[in-house]
């Protein structure tokens, strides 16, 4: 009897991990599943992985497509601006006349704003491979 009264008491103290058991998810091999069940998960594991991973690279592919295209678009209106501005000084139509010092600063810093931000694109959107 003493021993019977052992075992049940021993069998409450642990119930509370025998009901987390059953109640665990299915990925989490249990004594009775078979190896060839966990091999199957854990292949379906690696190719949600690899989806995930591909999805991603996708989605890094869409966001740096679209960031280029955006930033070709701005430098291409900010060199047609001043290529307008540089026919305009030269041809003083419409009285458009710039000093000489600040239309050569305007042309200089265009250009190399456009250099920069080329630069600093390629550089970060397309990183050298480690």
């Amino acid at each position: 009897m003493a021993a019977k009264t052992r075992k049940s008491s021993a069998n409450q103290r642990f119930q509370k991990y025998y009901d987390i058991l059953d109640a665990a998810p299915s990925f989490i091999a249990r004594a009775g599943d078979t190896p060839h069940a966990e091999r199957t998960r854990i292949s379906d594991e690696i190719a949600r992985e690899k989806k995930l991973k591909n999805d991603d690279t996708e989605q890094d592919i869409k966001l740096k497509r679209i960031t280029l295209n955006r930033l070709f678009s701005l430098l291409v209106g900010e060199t047609i601006v001043v290529f307008v501005l540089a026919f305009l000084q030269a041809t003083h139509l419409f009285g458009f006349a710039l000093e000489e010092w600040s239309f050569k600063l305007l042309t200089s810093v265009t250009i190399v704003q456009i250099t920069v931000m080329l630069s600093v694109a390629v550089n970060y959107l397309f990183p050298k491979k480690q």
